[in-house]
């Protein structure tokens, strides 16, 4: 209200009336008011970023814990996969080597049929005669 006495004036018939401030005085408060503005602006934006910041340091943090958890469940398929390997590998060797012994079996059969040890056929009696001994 001290502006308003100060911007009256009298006039000639004694009356007293208001003069409109001068521009120079609007200016400042409104350049003072649009840095304010600009200001809470300002600073709501680095309100929202800061809190963006903020949401990406904790899916950060939810990420990396992720990431120690799938390493931990890669090492535990590692040695799964390599016990598996091995019993497979062993199965594998197994199976080869009764294949191996049945083949030997069958060629030493095979052999020993050849050279005569295992008779083929049964003895016939051929020096047995059908007539009877006098």
């Amino acid at each position: 209200m001290s502006q308003r006495a100060d911007m009256s004036e009298t006039n000639a018939a004694g009356e007293k009336t208001e003069m409109s401030p001068p521009q120079a005085a609007e200016e400042p408060q409104t350049g003072i008011s649009n840095v304010q503005r600009e200001t809470e602006a300002v600073a709501g934006v680095l309100r929202d970023n800061l809190k963006k910041l903020l949401d990406r340091q904790s899916n950060l943090e939810d990420v990396l814990s992720k990431t120690k958890e799938v390493e931990e469940v890669a090492g535990q398929l590692k040695k799964t996969s390599k016990k598996v390997a091995w019993y497979y590998k062993c199965k594998n060797i197994k199976l080869m080597v009764l294949l191996v012994v049945i083949g030997l079996i069958i060629v030493i059969l095979i052999v020993l049929l050849a050279i005569g040890v295992i008779p083929v056929n049964a003895p016939t009696s051929a020096n047995i005669s059908s007539t009877p001994k006098p």
